[in-house]
């Protein structure tokens, strides 16, 4: 039936789906939405001390930003792993580059922000809100599909 193009899988939508943003790292990104209810209890509990300066317009496009990051840290970006060669082979590690000094971070909601707030990563940030709202990413049928193609 049709409605199959708008059968997400709770499963994906809470442990998340690994995307490789570029050669060296991917993220394991939670929908933000559908039946992830870490993100709503955690969007509602950053947004309700602005929830009138949002209703009011008063809110600065800087300041939403910051709420948003906030909250797809805590609830959306579950896990941050990087390439590293050990013994001559290519290994994905736990871990996140921070973009000034190189040095890698401890993945957690800190390093997220950390990152992802850095001026020349704003693509970054943008692809991430646009995969974690993209419902095809978490349908039942196309990882079924992916899976027999793998």
């Amino acid at each position: 039936m049709g409605y199959d193009v708008f059968r997400a899988d709770s499963a994906l939508e809470n442990k998340g789906v690994w995307m490789d943003y570029a050669q060296g790292f991917r993220v394991l990104l939670a929908r933000a939405g559908g039946t992830n209810s870490r993100y709503a209890k955690v969007a509602e509990a950053k947004l309700k001390p602005v929830r009138r300066a949002l209703k009011a317009g008063l809110m600065s496009t800087k300041a939403g930003d910051k709420v948003l990051l906030e909250i797809f840290a805590a609830s959306v970006i579950l896990d941050w792993e990087i390439e590293v060669v050990e013994k001559g082979k290519t290994v994905w590690k736990k871990g996140i580059e921070d973009p000034e000094t190189g040095e890698v971070l401890k993945p957690s909601p800190e390093s997220y922000i950390k990152v992802l707030s850095h001026p020349e990563l704003m693509d970054l940030w943008t692809a991430i809100q646009g995969d974690a709202t993209d419902l095809a990413i978490f349908l039942k049928d196309i990882r079924a599909v992916e899976a027999k193609n793998s």
